[in-house]
């Protein structure tokens, strides 16, 4: 019983760590093995606690064969794919972690640069100031404008392929 509430514990630590360390590569991971499976194999014996996370960064032509390879010597826990700004590859060390991956088999390559602007509106604000005499007496004072101009912003973004597998490997 201590056993499988420790195991489940884990598990809810485990949604905690994703919860907690989001990045892109988490955002977009897709489970091959569930937690419970997983699990299972620690209990076998057949993956142990992850210390350290190797990380092999691949061409996207080198990338599927080796990816092939590694599914046949290792355990293929999960992968991640998606396409937005530049994430490196180290960011998802936590992730692998958290779902018992001990290697990262990952390319990123560049795609395509998005342009685009928004437009805002910036406040202004105007103050004259005014005096004078008019034969009765002297006179001075202050008029205050508000308003806004809009501003417009212009932006480019680099936009990359990413994909990543994520393994347990002896």
């Amino acid at each position: 019983m201590l056993q499988k509430i420790l195991k489940y514990f884990s598990l809810l630590l485990c949604g905690i760590t994703f919860y907690g360390c989001s990045t892109a590569w988490s955002d977009y991971y897709t489970a091959i093995m569930t937690p419970e499976e997983v699990m299972e194999l620690k209990d076998q014996g057949k993956i142990g606690d992850v210390k350290q996370v190797d990380i092999k960064i691949v061409s996207d032509s080198e990338f599927f064969d080796k990816l092939e390879l590694y599914k046949e010597r290792c355990y293929y826990i999960g992968y991640s794919a998606f396409n937005g700004s530049y994430e490196n590859p180290k960011s998802a060390r936590e992730k692998a972690k958290s779902i018992g991956a001990n290697t990262i088999l990952a390319y990123v390559k560049y795609t395509n640069t998005e342009h685009g602007s928004y437009t805002y509106l910036q406040p202004t604000q105007e103050t004259t100031y005014f005096y004078g005499n008019n034969g009765y007496g002297g006179y001075s004072g202050s008029s205050t404008t508000y308003g806004s101009v809009p501003v417009t912003q212009y932006y480019s973004t680099k936009k990359y392929d990413h994909v990543m597998g994520f393994f347990y490997c002896d």
